[in-house]
């Protein structure tokens, strides 16, 4: 049944499944960014500007959920790149396969936040997030608690957000998704252009409150 609905939704012409997962990268990461503000916020710090980004959007969370899929598929239907894995059946094998993908996904979204903490220090000098403060880091850049959780959030978005978001946006008639696309795209290029020129020159984050 899994199979059937991801090969369904991604049949069609190349344009469309590209509009498609754009548009749910593109969400996925408005979503981190909402996520990143309640956790400030439940922490006492206030609302802030997370996110390299002016537009409320943190590029980690798509770039880390994009991955996790492409690379092992969804944990309804587990694979490691193109090859499928056999489905568990015993209680004991589906907890195994639920660690065995929270595992996979947890090292697929931290080697994402490693890149983008590592290109954001190099190119601009500016740290969005430190864990040299949390036990079992790398740097600034990562640290073991905070891969765990990628993992557990990743399986949790995978088995049960995911697949309803993909089918809703594939739904939305090709025009109106261009439509909303194009605008969209020309603002988040002058945004991401806007913000690497004063992080370049100023060696700090634009933020905006």
């Amino acid at each position: 049944m899994i199979a059937e609905r991801e090969e369904k939704l991604s049949s069609g012409e190349s344009a469309s499944r590209v509009s498609v997962l754009y548009t749910v990268f593109l969400l996925i990461s408005f979503l981190g960014w909402v996520l990143e503000e309640v956790f400030f916020l439940a922490r006492g710090r206030g609302f802030a500007d997370r996110g390299f980004l002016s537009f409320p959007i943190c590029i980690v969370y798509g770039l880390g959920m994009m991955t996790t899929y492409f690379s092992f598929g969804l944990p309804q239907r587990m694979r490691l790149f193109s090859f499928v894995l056999p489905a568990p059946r015993s209680s004991q094998q589906k907890l195994a396969h639920a660690l065995f993908y929270i595992l996979l996904a947890g090292v697929a979204c931290t080697l994402c936040e490693l890149l983008v903490g590592l290109w954001l220090d190099v190119a601009f000098g500016i740290l969005m997030w430190d864990y040299r403060e949390t036990p079992w880091n790398v740097g600034p850049y990562i640290c073991a608690p905070f891969g765990l959780i990628w993992g557990v959030l990743a399986y949790l978005f995978m088995r049960f957000v995911f697949l309803p978001l993909l089918s809703f946006v594939a739904r939305l008639h090709q025009k109106t998704l261009f439509s909303l696309l194009l605008p969209l795209t020309v603002f988040l290029l002058f945004d991401l252009s806007m913000n690497c020129t004063y992080s370049f020159y100023h060696r700090a984050h634009m933020a905006l409150w």
